[in-house]
């Protein structure tokens, strides 16, 4: 779990600009493209699979592609091609992958097999590869970002964790559901890590080693294991009914192994007979635009405060160690400052971060941390002007006319 939290805050510096950005760059369209809550408590009574795309999938897919079912079948963007492979068609898929990678997707995709399966999007994916997805698309608004601070009580604000699985897993709990069953969820592998058809079909490099539940060696990765550790913990927590279709793989302890003849025999992919049709209802109604919002410029305001406490600063860094704290109060100051603004916060997340080391992290001022602090600023500007296009009028206006 530390391991885990080293890489995640590590991930966070490096990508907290591009989440945000890739949300930004979204936002209208999102809104524009609807909204899950019609969803809410639209899974009570229906059974759910969770389709992933491990090495298993290959031995068990095609028989439940085969099996007559009324179960709500979900499954990731970047799993279509190897579900299609073994001939499953999910209700909906979901992307929460905020990289580049994801455009390796359509390298592979049936355009003609997505178009009617709705893509629930997190708003940090590409916006290239929401815009290249033939189906319908929704948005989903996830922890870290603009609907952190600004959705309303009745919103849906996910947190989609690291691993589309347990984020899908997250969000059949938040429509109701209690019963899923996991086909092709293996978590580890002997010879390759995914099944025919996904786009990354090999090993992992800097693998561990892990015994199946025969004792037998399988290997996986850091990713892998806290993936897998972390849906162990939400089945618990969420006091989830969940059936592992056992392929070989990591044991999810949890779970219950089965087979898909057991989960057939136990109702475990019988819905309640009106309750996919409800589901199909209120997926449609999710499909309908939301308001608009305008939100007023702070630029102006902004980039006054930020040159009055420049001009302070020139003067007390001419005699930095005399004014040692008063230098660190103004930088307790700005920091505030910076923070203020629960819309703009999430994309200021590294430049509040570097305030704050300048505030904390420094035993000495020297010019150095002067010209740190006016690239900090610069950048302050560049995204709060950004943030003002997006948010402003500006913005409206073109995406009305685009």
């Amino acid at each position: 779990m530390l391991e885990h939290l080293s890489v995640e805050m590590g991930t966070l510096r490096r990508a907290q600009d591009i989440m945000v950005g890739n949300e930004l760059n979204n936002f209208r369209r999102a809104l524009s493209d609807g909204t899950v809550n019609p969803l809410r408590d639209a899974g009570k009574g229906i059974k759910a699979v969770i389709v992933g795309a491990g090495p298993s999938l290959a031995e068990y897919g095609p028989a439940l592609a085969a099996m007559p079912h009324s179960a709500l079948v979900v499954t990731a963007l970047q799993t279509l091609t190897a579900a299609q492979h073994v001939g499953i068609k999910p209700h909906f898929c979901m992307s929460i992958d905020f990289s580049d990678g994801m455009l390796h997707v359509f390298k592979r995709l049936d355009p003609d097999f997505a178009r009617d399966i709705p893509l629930i999007y997190s708003t940090k994916t590409k916006q290239e590869v929401v815009e290249q997805y033939p189906g319908p698309t929704i948005p989903l608004w996830t922890v870290g970002g603009l609907a952190t601070f600004i959705a309303g009580t009745d919103d849906l604000v996910l947190d989609a964790a690291g691993n589309v699985s347990v984020a899908l897993m997250r969000f059949l709990h938040w429509m109701g559901v209690r019963d899923i069953t996991l086909v092709g969820q293996d978590f580890a592998w002997r010879e390759k890590s995914h099944a025919a058809g996904h786009h990354c079909t090999g090993t992992v490099a800097n693998s561990l080693e892990l015994k199946d539940l025969d004792g037998n060696p399988i290997r996986t990765s850091v990713q892998y294991l806290t993936s897998a550790r972390e849906m162990e913990q939400d089945i618990k927590r969420l006091g989830l009914n969940v059936r592992n279709i056992y392929g070989g793989g990591y044991v999810i302890t949890t779970a219950t192994n089965s087979t898909l003849e057991q989960v057939v025999e136990d109702g475990f992919l019988k819905s309640e007979s009106p309750a996919l049709e409800l589901y199909r209802l209120r997926m449609l109604q999710s499909r309908s635009a939301c308001e608009q919002p305008v939100f007023e410029e702070r630029a102006p305001s902004w980039r006054n405060s930020l040159r009055h406490a420049h001009k302070r600063m020139e003067k007390l860094f001419k005699k930095p160690d005399r004014n040692f704290g008063e230098i660190r109060s103004l930088f307790g100051s700005i920091h505030m400052f910076l923070s203020q603004d629960p819309i703009y916060l999430p994309y200021l997340y590294n430049e509040i971060m570097d305030v704050a080391g300048l505030r904390d992290g420094v035993t000495r001022y020297t010019a150095k941390e002067a010209q740190r602090f006016k690239a900090v600023s610069k950048k302050v500007m560049e995204k709060v002007e950004f943030m003002d296009f997006i948010l402003g009028r500006r913005s409206l206006e073109a995406h009305k006319a685009a």
